[in-house]
């Protein structure tokens, strides 16, 4: 599936990871039956529209075949949002048979109509050679029409080819530019890789109070790497107040996600006593998820 890459070998997504929905009842609301009209077969909104009412189980049984049979007929009438959202489930096998041709086509066609998220995916599809031939010079082509729209993950990804040289020259200062346009944007992978660009001095001037900050953001919206990361400032001081029991806390929201390298660490505060009290039986445990994580 595509999907952002994760530094330090960090990028590429699709939603690319969609969020998760949830429903609320209020006290005056009755159950509905899920139900509801066809729409005009010539409206190719509400056709996508009653795709993703499929998707979520809006006023409907959630069903992903009948979704994706609505995003279809509304894709095949040209609807470039549509056009992407079934490039996404052919990517993921989301009520269609997986297929990185059909996706590619589909997304193609979103994209030559100008869709952000079609050329987004185009552009991921590119550079890891899914479904066409490899060209990272024709997925930086695709993540620029993405990111002229403002397109947080493009600008994530064109900062990416930037830091590692592929499709353009090599250049850490246009790399964290883009790399701090996504971050603004409030995405969790650019905030750490804004933030491990400022600990290591890599295109900005090196901060560990901004390395902090970028690491705290991204932390706070479950970046394992920028928990890690953040936890080891706090053991060290650096950029922010000293404190062992924040760095512990860290550490395990982390290790708990798969970090081998915070599950490493906790088995170390385990032994030693550092920010919680010494537990070699738990040292032992942390020692092993690390092992069995790399």
């Amino acid at each position: 599936m595509f999907s952002k890459l994760l530094f330090p070998t960090i990028l590429i997504v699709s939603l690319l990871v969609p969020p998760t929905l949830c429903a609320s009842q209020t006290i005056n609301s009755r159950p509905r039956s899920k139900t509801t009209a066809v729409p005009n077969p010539s409206d190719p909104k509400a056709q996508y529209e009653l795709g993703m009412r499929y998707h979520k189980g809006t006023g409907v049984a959630q069903n992903e075949t009948s979704a994706s049979k609505w995003i279809r007929k509304s894709a095949e009438q040209g609807y470039a949002v549509a056009q992407a959202e079934l490039g996404l489930r052919y990517v993921s096998g989301l009520g269609v048979a997986e297929n990185a041709d059909a996706a590619v086509k589909w997304f193609r066609k979103a994209a030559e109509k100008g869709n952000a998220e079609g050329q987004f995916n185009l552009g991921l599809a590119y550079e890891s050679g899914t479904g066409v031939e490899m060209s990272e010079e024709t997925a930086v082509l695709w993540y620029r029409k993405a990111v002229a729209q403002g397109h947080a993950f493009a600008q994530c990804n064109l900062g990416y080819m930037y830091q590692f040289g592929k499709g353009v020259p090599q250049n850490d200062k246009t790399a964290s530019e883009w790399y701090a346009k996504a971050a603004e944007q409030g995405d969790a992978t650019a905030m750490t890789a804004l933030a491990l660009m400022y600990d290591k001095g890599e295109g900005v001037e090196k901060s560990a109070a901004k390395a902090a900050l970028w690491y705290s953001k991204s932390a706070e919206k479950g970046d394992a790497h920028a928990q890690c990361n953040l936890a080891q400032l706090y053991l060290t001081g650096d950029g922010v107040p000293r404190n062992e029991k924040t760095a512990f806390q860290w550490f395990e929201k982390s290790a708990k996600q798969g970090f081998s390298q915070a599950q490493k660490s906790l088995g170390e505060m385990y032994r030693d006593g550092i920010g919680v009290s010494k537990d070699l039986k738990k040292s032992a445990e942390w020692f092993r998820k690390a092992e069995a994580s790399n």
